[in-house]
């Protein structure tokens, strides 16, 4: 991994000191003593930043952000979305794995597709950008598996009134094993089925033909429906889920740890990307 350079890693400190505090002011002695830097080199990089205007030095002499910054803030909220950095990653998923990649947020018992990618042979599998499916398990359990165990509960019991106590330990058993892997299996159960992302979440018979992974023994194989992993916010909650669906045939152990392990590893670097953090 390439290193940035001392300089670039100071000016960083400096800007994310300033925007941690937005509401204050700093003189030269308080940042030096805030970041541990000599005087000299901070006073150079201060006046760096005042002459780009992503900083501003008031009458008393004490700094502030600048309107630079300012605007570059705002230009990175307007044009940044996740659901754009998201994109690439997902096309190269979709790609390597012959498959579907979707983007997909919850608003209430519902999710929304906001942006997928897909394989050439899998492009009457991708539902439109928009499409509003009823959230439910198993697969949407991927939002609560990193919650209290009392909300995964509550959560299945809102979605799925009546549910039996056998099919609640199963999601639970599943739920585990996604905190554990890092993301969500979901098998088929009836082979004439290839998992995509509205057949997962909308049809009928869903519930019927698929289930949630709750164990994964080397040396098995195991007809997989979707592969999902999240993308935390910087609250620690589910922003949104990356799924890959559209899959066919049957996968080792050793396979679908190598696709999740990818498909987690997405998650991970946009989870960076919107400042978030693992629970």
């Amino acid at each position: 991994m390439t290193r940035s350079s001392p300089g670039v890693a100071r000016v960083v400190a400096i800007l994310n000191f300033m925007a941690e505090h937005p509401d204050e002011s700093f003189t030269l002695t308080d940042i030096v003593r805030a970041l541990k830097l000599s005087r000299a080199t901070c006073h150079a990089l201060l006046a760096g930043l005042v002459e780009a205007n992503y900083l501003y030095r008031t009458n008393d002499k004490s700094y502030v952000l600048g309107s630079a910054l300012i605007h570059l803030g705002q230009v990175a909220d307007k044009h940044l979305s996740p659901v754009r950095i998201s994109l690439p990653e997902m096309r190269v998923l979709a790609d390597e794995y012959d498959a579907v990649c979707t983007a997909v947020f919850r608003e209430g018992n519902e999710i929304i597709v906001r942006e997928r990618a897909a394989s050439r042979s899998n492009l009457g599998w991708s539902v439109p950008r928009g499409t509003r499916l009823p959230l439910k398990p198993p697969a949407g359990t991927n939002w609560v598996s990193w919650s209290p165990e009392a909300d995964a509960d509550a959560f299945i019991d809102e979605t799925m009134p009546g549910v039996s106590k056998e099919f609640r330990e199963e999601l639970h058993a599943g739920i585990r094993l996604t905190r554990e892997l890092g993301f969500q299996i979901i098998l088929r159960t009836s082979d004439d089925q290839r998992g995509s992302i509205g057949w997962l979440f909308n049809e009928p018979d869903a519930v019927a033909g698929i289930s949630v992974a709750t164990s994964l023994d080397e040396g098995q194989t195991y007809p997989l429906a979707s592969l999902a992993a999240p993308v935390f916010d910087a609250q620690k909650n589910v922003a949104f889920v990356l799924v890959l669906s559209g899959l066919g045939g049957t996968y080792t152990a050793a396979q679908i740890m190598q696709m999740g392990k990818r498909l987690s590893e997405a998650g991970h670097r946009l989870t960076d990307f919107l400042a978030g953090r693992q629970p």
